[in-house]
């Protein structure tokens, strides 16, 4: 009796450490290798560990934008996203190695669907229905930013690029809207931990409960 009892409490342990860690993912969202947690502040790479700060996450002129990633700025650790890093993410959100969205070019570009976006999540969007982004468009001059738009639709969600904005234009539209078109940052990890899945802390609790219950045998 006792060994059956042993083996009971055991196994309500495996259930509950599964079921708490399936209530702590239950508020991550993951669109291709991207996951954010929407009561959090980022978005996640899941496969670089690179780090981006949600689209809601400040409201910055270009010139603020750019002063908080300085030494001593409020978001020092992190850059401004450029084409390139806007290439990598784009990649990313589609889950593919090489999309066919180019943020490096000189006009409007559709760089293909998303199934199973929903709106705002990877930052609430001033404008419902559709989220928007900005990063440096560096195939410009120094006062060129772009901005990426996402079109929610529950049918496939469209994902546009639109290059060449200037410093100027990105600060008009934001003063005027009360609703800013944010610059996208971002910071590189220099070591990602992954968090446990369920089934391998279940895995390893029942490893438990065998090594124990040897142990029990042998005192009997």
């Amino acid at each position: 009796m006792k060994f059956k009892s042993l083996n009971a409490v055991l196994a309500g342990l495996v259930l509950s450490a599964s079921c708490l860690v399936n209530v702590a993912n239950a508020g991550i969202i993951t669109i291709g290798d991207l996951s954010s947690d929407s009561d959090g502040h980022t978005i996640v790479d899941n496969v670089s560990g690179r780090e981006y700060l949600r689209f809601d996450e400040f409201h910055l002129s270009y010139a603020d934008t750019l002063a908080s990633v300085l030494s001593g700025g409020i978001y020092e650790d992190y850059k401004i996203a450029d084409s390139t890093i806007m290439d990598d993410f784009t990649n990313k959100l589609f889950g593919v190695n090489n999309n066919s969205c180019s943020t490096n070019g000189s006009v409007q570009t559709f760089c293909g669907t998303l199934i199973g976006w929903q709106d705002g999540v990877f930052g609430s969007s001033y404008n419902a229905n559709h989220d928007l982004f900005g990063y440096l468009n560096t195939s410009g001059s120094s006062n060129v930013v772009s901005y990426m738009q996402i079109d929610y639709n529950a049918q496939g969600s469209n994902v546009i690029d639109i290059p060449n904005w200037t410093t100027v234009a990105l600060d008009q539209h934001n003063l005027a809207s009360g609703h800013p078109i944010n610059l996208v940052l971002y910071k590189d990890s220099s070591n990602s931990t992954s968090v446990p899945e369920p089934s391998t802390l279940a895995i390893f609790a029942l490893g438990i409960m065998g090594l124990a219950s040897r142990r029990f045998k042998k005192k009997s």
